[in-house]
């Protein structure tokens, strides 16, 4: 365990002889607010070519959006009794991405699927924040991965923390933050982390825990069209499944063409996923087969005939 070192002065950075310190924020680095912390950990972010992450129950903060930092920042200063910087704190964040985009840097982050789940802020601002972390997957210098529900673990899920070139681990905790410079632990961290990091998924196989997150929170949603090509359910949201054949879908291509008016997925196109099934096709299970045989007639009617004047014009030229 750290040493606790009462009289360190907030602004003493790790490699300035003090060694395995812990930095106590309720009272003191929190003294000035939230920015001047993230404007510690920018620095340190700075100094650093390779990071390695670990999250448990939050998405990390250089992936963080503006709306949802914003809520974790009013948390902890309602936890903290800090002062109310938010806005500043959320500004210092957001600056601090800048690095990800930089050549030469290298960002390993692991995240366990409940970070993606906690209900730490509306759903449509979480709905935004998964499709950030759909955005980041690709980069060149980032590896993203999420450890699912259902892989095996070696190891705990336990507390999140950070490792700076193989010299430094920030561990976070409630009361504090554990600046551990020491050769031994260091290497103890780093072994945690390729354990847990042995239980992630990435690329196209992380792409779809992202996705089943997203459709969890019941929310009309905005296609990812540079990613649509990893998930066959990106391209389409499917009709209600409760009839014996399937009612039209959504192709990709009108997805788009929503996207480009500003407009989100069509509300009807997403109410079975959002709600379940759809009022006609409770009713076609209740009645006789008769009645389900004239709905789902209907329905193939209405799936033959074209959406658009345009689409009609193009059926009476074939």
């Amino acid at each position: 365990m750290a040493s606790v070192n009462p009289m360190r002065r907030p602004s003493c950075r790790p490699g300035c002889g003090l060694s395995s310190q812990e930095r106590v924020p309720g009272r003191r680095q929190l003294a000035a607010g939230h920015k001047p912390v993230q404007d510690a950990i920018a620095a340190e972010h700075e100094r650093s070519t390779v990071k390695r992450a670990w999250q448990n129950s939050v998405i990390v903060g250089v992936l963080q959006t503006a709306d949802y930092a914003r809520h974790i920042f009013n948390a902890y200063v309602g936890l903290h009794q800090s002062p109310r910087d938010v806005d500043d704190a959320v500004r210092a964040r957001i600056r601090r991405q800048e690095i990800l985009y930089r050549p030469g840097k290298r960002y390993h982050i692991i995240m366990w699927e409940a970070a993606l789940r906690a209900q730490l802020c509306p759903p449509a601002v979480m709905a935004a924040q998964l499709d950030r972390l759909s955005g980041v997957i690709g980069l060149d210098t980032v590896s993203l991965g999420i450890v699912p529900f259902e892989a095996p673990l070696r190891l705990l899920p336990a507390n999140g923390f950070w490792i700076h070139d193989e010299r430094l681990v920030v561990v976070e905790d409630w009361h504090a933050e554990l600046w551990l410079d020491q050769p031994e632990n260091v290497a103890l961290y780093l072994r945690v982390w390729e354990t847990l990091a042995g239980s992630a998924v990435y690329g196209a196989d992380a792409h779809r825990v992202i996705a089943r997150c997203r459709r969890a929170l019941g929310t009309v949603w905005r296609i990812p069209a540079n990613h649509a090509r990893h998930l066959p359910e990106y391209s389409r949201i499917s009709r209600p499944s409760a009839l014996p054949v399937p009612l039209p879908c959504w192709s990709r291509a009108a997805v788009g063409a929503a996207s480009e008016r500003g407009s989100t997925c069509p509300r009807s196109a997403t109410a079975s996923t959002v709600a379940g099934p759809a009022p006609a096709a409770v009713a076609a299970s209740r009645t006789t087969p008769a009645a389900a045989t004239s709905t789902v007639a209907a329905a193939a009617t209405r799936a033959a005939t074209p959406r658009t004047a345009a689409a009609r014009r193009r059926a009476a030229d074939r």
